[in-house]
């Protein structure tokens, strides 16, 4: 390399860290309707259900995991507020190990060769990127106190391992998420309404840099509906890792996968056998996917599998619905909200129950003393009319048995006090968890209502239904029993 190069090299480093540190110290925080009704929905979280109602609640034991699953749902609707553009965008996770091709296949959709994620035989994907079709090219990065800035999308692929090591800090640590929108090649402008996640790869050697990449690719996972998972077709097989990593995905939700034999330049028929054998290995280890084939970026070729003549474009053609995808994030989103406070609502109305029958113990209890203390009065009377105190000497066992019950007797006047207290604290948090559970799922509509108005008909349809906590099915709101599986509704 001549000396001309290398201080070109050298330039051209420099000009891209001015841009990224450009771009982060620029970045303005996002604000509005929409920001506003976050922070009303994590005062409720907060406040209301952990100072108020938690607190106070005795009959559920998981609290702690509740109050974690409100907090998801909270970073949930920040990501949709912080991404406006993905809003009405079905997310897929582009996933798999290090080197598998992910990066290299998500380029071959791009129109402008100059726009390319960072490729490599070593760990390059550093921070995950949300990449769109668009008309347009632009770029969008996210700073992790929420505020959005923008940034040359030609930058993005030069934002590798390495260039974050020469920055001489963590540039994951303030910017966690990057998005592209560029144009796509003419046989794939019709994705739309999709949105790739470009994650780095789960399992690369261990360093400085990368020792974290399985978590941030979780985390991005977590935030797609879907996922590609790419294994490299050199592996000949499913790797026992990546078996883990998929077992762990179908554990954390109902997400779709379909399987991507990347690097596939090999014979068709060598393709066909390695295909079959990691489909085999998913069915010995219960991994449901929605397809299998094997794609050369080299050559932009995809190979199907014989047996399913499935295709990885036809996969992400049936989601390329935008209304469908709003209404269903909406959905479970307020199922989610409902399926937690359902276990409050069953936990608290068999509280109740218990204490009806403890109340019907105690009123039994309490007939039985009356009628006792009934006959000791009769018997006193009879020994006082008649004098017999030699009658009245032999029954003081009898008398002082008696007395005891008593004493008893107003014990479990106390008791029931008490019974009377605790349903009623029952009933006020029964009540409280309901509105708050109505409060929170206001916040929600509300949020979805202003960042997609076209969309407000489908949210306020959605709205005035609810859906069973236990197995999600939709219900009149009226409706006090799932007809699907028979549980209590909230």
């Amino acid at each position: 390399m001549s000396d001309i190069d290398v201080l070109k090299k050298e330039n051209d480093s420099l000009v891209t860290k001015l841009d990224v540190i450009t771009a982060v110290l620029t970045a303005k925080p996002i604000d509005g309707k929409p920001a506003m009704h976050l922070q009303e929905f994590k005062k409720l979280v907060e406040d209301d259900f952990v100072k108020k109602f938690a607190a106070k609640e005795e009959t559920l034991s998981d609290d702690a995991q509740i109050h974690a699953d409100l907090q998801s749902i909270a970073a949930d609707l920040e990501d949709i507020i912080k991404f406006p553009m993905l809003f009405n965008k079905h997310i897929v996770a582009v996933s798999g190990g290090f080197s598998s091709g992910k990066s290299k296949f998500l380029n071959t959709l791009f129109k402008d060769s100059n726009i390319k994620l960072s490729v490599g035989i070593k760990p390059v994907t550093a921070i995950p990127a949300f990449v769109m079709a668009g008309e347009k090219t632009s770029g969008s990065t996210f700073t992790r106190d929420g505020r959005r800035g923008s940034m040359k999308p030609e930058v993005f692929g030069r934002i590798d391992h390495n260039f974050i090591e020469s920055l001489g800090f963590n540039l994951k640590d303030i910017m966690p998420y990057m998005t592209v929108e560029v144009p796509f090649n003419e046989e794939y402008k019709g994705f739309t309404h999709i949105c790739l996640i470009d994650t780095p790869g789960y399992n690369p050697a261990k360093t400085s840099e990368t020792e974290n990449d399985i978590e941030v690719a979780f985390d991005a996972l977590g935030k797609a509906a879907d996922v590609i998972w790419f294994v490299d077709i050199e592996a000949g097989t499913l790797p026992e890792s990546d078996v883990e990593f998929l077992t762990k995905i179908m554990s954390e939700g109902d997400k779709k996968i379909y399987i991507l034999v990347s690097k596939a330049d090999k014979k068709e028929s060598q393709i066909q056998r390695i295909i079959n054998q990691i489909k085999s290995v998913c069915e010995d280890n219960d991994i449901s996917i929605e397809g299998i084939s094997a794609f050369s970026s080299n050559k932009n070729k995809e190979y199907l599998d014989e047996d399913g003549e499935t295709s990885v474009f036809k996969f992400l053609e049936k989601h390329n619905d935008d209304k469908s995808d709003i209404t269903s994030r909406y959905k479970r989103l307020l199922n989610k909200i409902d399926s937690l406070f359902e276990k409050y609502k069953v936990s608290i109305n068999e509280d109740l129950d218990r204490i009806y029958e403890a109340k019907k113990s105690v009123m039994n209890m309490q007939i039985q003393m009356e009628s006792k203390i009934a006959q000791l009065e009769e018997k006193l009377s009879e020994v006082s009319a008649t004098g017999n105190y030699y009658v009245a000497h032999k029954r003081g066992n009898t008398a002082s048995s008696n007395a005891t019950s008593y004493e008893d007797f107003e014990l479990e006047i106390d008791y029931h006090s008490l019974i009377h207290d605790r349903s009623e604290q029952d009933k006020v948090n029964l009540k409280m968890a309901q509105e708050i559970c109505t409060a929170m799922k206001t916040c929600v509509k509300s949020i979805f209502e202003e960042l997609n108005p076209d969309a407000r008909k489908d949210i306020a349809a959605a709205s005035r239904k609810k859906f069973c906590g236990n197995c999600g099915n939709p219900l009149n709101v009226s409706a006090k029993f799932c007809g699907n599986c028979g549980a209590a509704t909230f």
